[in-house]
């Protein structure tokens, strides 16, 4: 009978031991996931604090309702801040002409400091389509960013940033 009770507890203690080691290794996944966000929210932080967007010069408050809407624009100001401590490099504000074509580069600066600004005159019809210019730039520990109007900042990657489907500078011509 001792046998039996021998038996069930050690049956008992490896089941409790494989229900700790299952509890350790779910515990282990999420913290390392949440060390995982903590790094990339570190490494993301100077490239989120650069802002870009377009300013129309032509303001629509200032209109009275009964004048006609005014003509676009051929060029409208596309703005980057850099509201970081630290310097960003190698910007150039460009353009996607399509998967086969080369980018269409407005721009390219070497510097940008902190608390400065950097304005352009972008086109608001490249090849005769609405396109929205894109910005790409290296933060001071040397990762290359791609950031557009509508807020959105990813890493650029070989030339490419998930939605955008825009070439690597390095892409032939025509």
């Amino acid at each position: 009978m001792w046998e039996a009770v021998d038996a069930l507890g050690s049956a008992g203690s490896a089941l409790l031991a494989a229900t700790a080691a299952f509890v350790a290794y779910r515990l282990y996944k999420v913290e390392s996931e949440r060390d995982r966000r903590a790094e990339m929210q570190l490494v993301r932080q100077q490239a989120a604090s650069v802002g870009v967007w377009i300013r129309n010069d032509v303001d629509a408050l200032d209109r009275d309702e009964d004048e006609p809407e005014p003509t676009p624009e051929p060029e409208v100001t596309f703005v980057v801040a850099n509201m970081s401590t630290l310097p960003i490099y190698r910007l150039s504000v460009h353009f996607n002409r399509g998967l086969d074509r080369v980018q269409l580069v407005v721009t390219q600066r070497d510097v940008l400091l902190p608390d400065e600004r950097f304005e352009t005159q972008v086109p608001t019809e490249v090849d005769g389509e609405r396109r929205r210019p894109v910005l790409d730039f290296r933060d001071n520990a040397g990762a290359e960013w791609r950031r557009d109007s509508t807020g959105y900042l990813g890493p650029a990657v070989e030339g490419r940033v998930r939605g955008f489907g825009l070439e690597d500078e390095s892409a032939d011509d025509e």
